[in-house]
């Protein structure tokens, strides 16, 4: 995926997450799907009009609770009404204050129209697109596999599990990272490994999970007490945040045994658990006050 197509996910995908939850629905990954490819992952003109999922205009709208914010603008479509043969239309579409009111805007289209209360039931992305297919939200024939293409090639299914496991949705919009990846995301995990004292090959931060990545992010995962797969998902994310913050607040040796001399971390057993709950090696500390402390008196 591109930048562009990444950012694009990250954005919505909390959104539309948000709003399955409201309305009761437990696959989200085909309706991220949907927004990718029905607004060309966030083009210009879906996002001037804030409408992501190509839904038109008519009388349904006055059904909605969000009628009041929803107005009409004129477009040109193509539409599949036989097999393999496209015809250009122009028909009035949805325009939305903005992003959050497009998405809702597509629950609301949902849950006014009958024909979708189906949905609700589906358990799995493929039951949803085949279903909403057959429900009658799009024409054209080859619908059902490019949404799931589109699922597969994005890794979107994780979202279903943003709702099924209730964990926090923004998680969730963090690309989970394995070898051969390539992208921005990887190089700032790249970085963040690099910062922490974990190798990532003599290529570095090139943005490219190789195996020197691999081995590198394998390392930090068996010192952060974490399940040892070389895959980057919430968890890996979380804990190498933690050590990355730490390690930017950490203050050199000589500072902190300096501290110590000064009485600002306690004495004894207190002083090594502060040391260590704050990142630092109490024996490497120890050493260092041992040093300034002999230096004092000779």
């Amino acid at each position: 995926m591109t930048e562009q197509q990444n950012k694009f996910i990250a954005e919505i995908a909390p959104i539309i997450v948000k709003y399955a939850a409201q309305y009761g629905y437990s696959v989200t990954s085909v309706t991220i799907a949907q927004a990718c490819l029905e607004s060309g992952f966030g083009n210009a003109w879906s996002r001037r009009n804030n409408n992501y999922f190509g839904i038109k205009y008519g009388t349904w709208v006055k059904r909605s609770a969000i009628a009041s914010k929803i107005t009409v603008v004129q477009a040109r479509t193509n539409e599949e009404y036989r097999v393999g043969q496209l015809t250009s239309i122009i028909d009035g579409f949805c325009k939305c204050p903005d992003m959050d009111t497009g998405v809702a805007l597509y629950y609301e289209f949902l849950r006014v129209n009958s024909r979708y209360k189906n949905l609700k039931e589906c358990k799995t992305a493929a039951e949803f697109a085949n279903k909403i297919k057959a429900d009658g939200y799009a024409t054209s024939s080859s619908y059902v596999q490019s949404l799931l293409r589109c699922v597969n090639e994005c890794g979107l299914e994780k979202y279903d599990h943003a709702i099924s496991a209730e964990i926090n949705p923004q998680e969730a919009t963090t690309r989970v990272l394995k070898q051969k990846d390539k992208g921005t995301d990887v190089k700032h995990m790249q970085e963040m490994l690099i910062a922490c004292g974990y190798s990532c090959g003599p290529a570095g931060a090139d943005g490219i999970f190789g195996t020197g990545t691999f081995v590198g992010l394998c390392a930090f995962q068996k010192a952060a007490g974490l399940a040892v797969d070389g895959i980057y998902g919430p968890k890996s994310l979380k804990a190498l945040e933690t050590a990355y913050t730490q390690h930017k607040n950490r203050k050199s040796v000589d500072t902190i045994a300096r501290e110590v001399i000064a009485g600002k971390w306690g004495t004894g057993r207190e002083r090594i658990d502060r040391l260590e709950k704050a990142g630092y090696d109490a024996v490497q500390i120890q050493h260092r006050v041992n040093e300034l402390i002999r230096k004092l008196y000779t």
